[in-house]
């Protein structure tokens, strides 16, 4: 349900679960219900539930010392609803209620994403406008304040294509266009830092259209699936921004890159994806959708 414009697209299955685990112990797992609209064949809704769990961890005070443990987590409940209102345009909305807590901090907070998705079943052609985390923090951890407080807003553009003469999908999504300042200038940095050594002075060299290439390369997602016959579906994705967080340059490993395999059936799917976020560790998911109909 990340994207609503989608929900048209989960085709027969009504029922999906997922499930995530992640480095240091990190779980996260879902569940959703496509809601059937009798005598509406334009509208499409589902609800759904989301958690995240750290576990038991060690609580420590402010200068280190263990202290005992506790726990940290988070829960949502979400409902999608979305509606096809020409052949070539369709839109979606979802909202959720987000409740979480650190030891015995709790906060509480609502949200909202749109989705706008023109298609072009000509050409097999697809543009994707996607506005999410329009969010209020209703009750914070710590009361700063009195009046609630609405965090940033995210925006995404997403094209994709399915090619006619070889059964690939590829997908070019630009990510945080709210934001064109994701780079990062750490002077202390010897890897990113372009020193010019003139004499007995250091000159940092920069260039202006280098940096706004750097700049647009980290709003770049990128991926593509493959359809090997009916049944089976190869999947692999590399996002920039991820690879520049994650990676270190001495050891980059695979930060940043994605892959996956999913297995269709008629009444039955099932999805698996992984993908390194750090050298910590790998984050493996796995979904199913079925319909008992």
């Amino acid at each position: 349900m990340t994207n609503p414009a989608l929900l048209e697209e989960s085709g027969p299955h009504a029922w999906f679960v997922g499930w995530s685990s992640r480095p240091a112990g990190l779980q996260q797992g879902g569940f959703a219900r496509r809601l059937p609209l009798k005598g509406i064949s334009n509208w499409h809704a589902a609800v759904g539930t989301q958690f995240t769990g750290t576990g038991s961890m060690a609580a420590t005070d402010p200068y280190g010392s263990e202290i005992g443990q506790t726990q940290a987590g988070e829960a949502v409940i979400q409902a999608g609803l979305g509606q096809r209102f020409s052949p070539k345009l369709n839109w979606g909305v979802q909202t959720r209620l987000v409740s979480s807590y650190l030891g015995s901090y709790s906060a509480w907070g609502a949200g909202l994403s749109m989705a706008f998705r023109y298609t072009d079943s000509a050409q097999k052609l697809g543009l994707c406008l996607l506005l999410q985390d329009a969010n209020i923090i209703l009750k914070d951890y710590v009361n700063t304040s009195a009046s609630s407080r609405f965090p940033p807003i995210r925006m995404s553009l997403i094209l994709s294509n399915e090619l006619k003469h070889l059964p690939l999908r590829w997908s070019l999504g630009m990510q945080h266009l709210q934001n064109w300042n994701l780079r990062y200038n750490d002077p202390n940095d010897p890897y990113k830092t372009d020193n010019l050594l003139l004499g007995e002075d250091s000159v940092t060299s920069s260039n202006p259209w280098s940096e706004r290439v750097q700049e647009a390369f980290l709003h770049l997602v990128f991926n593509a699936e493959l359809r090997l016959g009916k049944a089976i579906r190869l999947r692999g994705g590399y996002n920039a921004l991820q690879r520049a967080e994650w990676a270190f340059p001495e050891r980059s490993g695979s930060s940043g890159f994605s892959f996956g395999i999913g297995l269709v059936g008629r009444r039955f799917r099932m999805d698996y994806g992984t993908h390194a976020q750090t050298l910590a560790g790998r984050q493996n998911s796995v979904a199913f959708a079925w319909n008992f109909h």
